[in-house]
């Protein structure tokens, strides 16, 4: 797992209709086992 944030304090949120269903990196667990045998997409 590789995770990159690069320090804004503000989040550009865009105007896209379903946004408010995607999990922020906020919300990611940082718990590696809970992503065995799982696939991860992680755009951004």
């Amino acid at each position: 797992i590789v995770i990159v944030a690069t320090g804004l304090s503000i989040p550009n949120i865009p105007p896209i209709d379903g946004i408010d269903l995607a999990v922020g990196y906020e919300n990611v667990s940082l718990v590696t086992e809970e992503f065995e045998n799982k696939s991860v997409l992680i755009l951004g």
